[in-house]
């Protein structure tokens, strides 16, 4: 069950269909590098509206499983999958504190950020700005809607990661941020401090369109503070 669909009593249409989505992947009918149908054709072929269509690949988006494409070759792409850690290493990972977390994160995002301010181009802001449009969207929506927030929030930063260029960095960032000294935490967030949380990353985003490394890691790092000291 995705992250997003935690804490709600009936999967939104568009959660599901991502989901039939991600499976058709999984199986291989659809490889990585392949361009996904139109939305007309997955809306017939899944019976479903085009503009559900639209939200379920705004999902895998999120989740770094396709990439929009501009231009006349332009559409939603299939990304290379990330390889996750074996159980056994994440059970080990698993007995990590919320701070021992929070000081890998304060050491690598900083750098991460840097780096992404650094090679950004109008189509990574494009994508970073899509992910801001859906974390907004999800502010302040009530306690059922924080696990979505939240999955959005964390695709912003792996989306940050993935524009740095290093596949390293983005495996273990995605491994630290589901981990559940970190996670679980989040789920009894206050929704009212959402919106500090939103304009953290709407600086970090920021920074990074205007090409500021340093800026981008101060945000960064000031961000992960402020978000520890509101769980832990």
């Amino acid at each position: 069950m995705s992250v997003m669909k935690r804490g709600l009593t009936r999967p939104l249409l568009f959660t599901t269909i991502a989901d039939q989505m991600e499976e058709m992947m999984a199986a291989g009918r659809i490889s990585h590098g392949d361009r996904l149908p139109a939305e007309r054709q997955l809306a017939a072929h899944l019976k479903v509206s085009r503009s559900t269509v639209r939200e379920a690949i705004r999902v895998l988006e999120q989740k770094g499983l396709v990439e929009i494409r501009r231009g006349r070759k332009g559409g939603a792409y299939v990304r290379p999958p990330v390889h996750r850690l074996p159980a056994e290493d994440l059970g080990a990972l698993e007995r990590l504190s919320l701070n021992q977390i929070t000081d890998f994160r304060l050491t690598i995002e900083g750098h991460i950020t840097a780096l992404a301010a650094r090679t950004a181009d109008p189509t990574d802001i494009r994508r970073l700005k899509r992910q801001l449009e859906t974390a907004r969207a999800l502010m302040n929506r009530g306690r059922e809607r924080v696990d979505a927030y939240i999955e959005a929030d964390r695709a912003l930063h792996i989306c940050v990661a993935q524009i740095a260029g290093n596949p390293l960095f983005t495996e273990a960032l995605d491994a630290a941020l589901v981990l559940k000294p970190h996670f679980c935490p989040l789920l009894h967030l206050n929704p009212c401090l959402m919106e500090t949380n939103y304009e953290d990353l709407v600086g970090i985003v920021g920074a990074i369109e205007a090409g500021s490394s340093e800026a981008a890691s101060r945000a960064t790092r000031a961000h992960i503070t402020r978000f520890n000291d509101a769980v832990g």
